[in-house]
């Protein structure tokens, strides 16, 4: 099975199609909600299945489900894409929830194929805790610290925090504790700086982790870094390894994480998992037109490193069905401060015409393949 993702470069279209039937709804992991949809609200989805009925929570659902269902999700879309907290939605919903869903041309549907079987619902809500409750934190200047965590197991304990501490304001952090949960280990780390033109960096040492989902096993290594390009986030660099039997995927994620707490105050961890999305978009450099795009989990980069296919394969086709481009987009990735993976020149392209764009990823047994498909113009 293979999902798609189709969107109009530059432009999303949010305007009911005729005639077109509305997708099931489905979970985050793509598999379908069983049941019949009776009230949509503020909480999520209620469904009616074998005589009963049962609220699903929006945070247990694919994006493409929320998208149509929900609609201060619609109008909140670049936000919510970046992972950020519901509070940060300050676009007002101009509709009320209904049990009609809008049926956009552009909807996204970012979800993993069912035949893939790696579930990504698994992973139980995780509660905030302030900062100052961290065991065997040595902070000395709170309110200019990092903190971040994340939860890489199906369990409550399987957290993990990150709080790192520059020197002064406008520095980039010197030193990071670690502390790990259940056992409350904590660990002092050093940073190494690097500077490079006008670029500095601090990376830090990695950190192993190891947890299982099923019958997959899955392993961790978390490095956390600093770029002067944006002193005030974590940057991150996670290889993850999955293993099931001969099955094996190792791919990276990178970027900016989602739930950074800057001062005092409560952290959430989160996982790094979720549903894969392909998608580009047209970018000028140095007054060229490129394509570009990523691969993305959440707000983070996948760069596949092994049992996943090494390059996207991108189309495109004029108005009159003709293909004016087929090429092979390796994953490049220099930082993880980096905005895109994927690159495609088009200088051989005519500008000022709409084109048909279509490019396929295939991410291995665990992920399957992920599309995406849509429209394609630059001036």
């Amino acid at each position: 099975m293979t999902w798609i993702v189709r969107a109009v470069l530059f432009t999303l279209f949010t305007g009911a199609v005729e005639a077109q039937e509305a997708p099931p709804i489905r979970f985050l992991n793509g598999a379908p909600v069983p049941g019949e949809v009776v009230n949509v609200s503020a909480e999520g989805v209620e469904v009616r299945a074998a005589g009963a009925t049962k609220v699903h929570p929006w945070s247990a659902l694919s994006s493409g489900t929320r998208f149509r269902y929900d609609p201060q999700f619609r109008v909140n879309l670049p936000v919510a894409q970046r992972g950020e907290a519901v509070a940060a939605w300050t676009n007002p919903a101009p509709a009320p929830y209904s049990v009609n869903p809008a049926i956009p041309q552009a909807a996204v549907e970012p979800v993993a194929p069912v035949s893939a079987f790696l579930p990504l619902d698994v992973f139980p809500p995780a509660s905030e805790r302030p900062r100052a409750s961290l065991p065997h934190l040595d902070v000395k200047n709170g309110d200019l610290a990092i903190t971040w965590g994340l939860h890489y197991g199906t369990a409550e304990t399987e957290t993990i925090f990150f709080v790192l501490e520059p020197r002064e304001p406008g520095d980039l952090p010197g030193a990071a504790d670690v502390i790990t949960t259940p056992e409350k280990r904590a660990e002092r780390l050093r940073g190494s700086r690097r500077s490079d033109g006008g670029e500095t960096n601090v990376t830090f040492r990695k950190q192993e982790l190891s947890a299982s989902i099923g019958d997959i096993q899955l392993t961790y290594e978390i490095a956390l870094a600093a770029s002067s390009r944006e002193p005030d986030q974590v940057l991150v660099t996670a290889d993850i390894g999955l293993k099931r039997g001969k099955e094996t995927s190792l791919f990276s994620l990178q970027g900016a994480p989602p739930g950074q707490l800057l001062g005092d105050g409560n952290v959430t961890p989160r996982p790094l998992l979720a549903p894969p999305v392909l998608h580009f978009t047209v970018q000028h450099f140095a007054g060229k037109p490129l394509l570009v795009g990523n691969v993305r989990m959440g707000p983070l980069k996948l760069i596949p490193l092994s049992g996943m296919g090494r390059q996207v394969k991108v189309t495109l086709d004029d108005a009159s069905g003709a293909t004016v481009l087929t090429h092979q987009s390796g994953y490049t990735l220099a930082s993880p401060a980096d905005r895109y993976s994927l690159v495609a020149p088009l200088e051989n392209v005519p500008a000022g015409q709409k084109y048909r764009l279509f490019a396929e990823a295939d991410l291995g047994p665990f992920f399957g393949v992920v599309q995406y498909e849509g429209i394609a113009e630059w001036p």
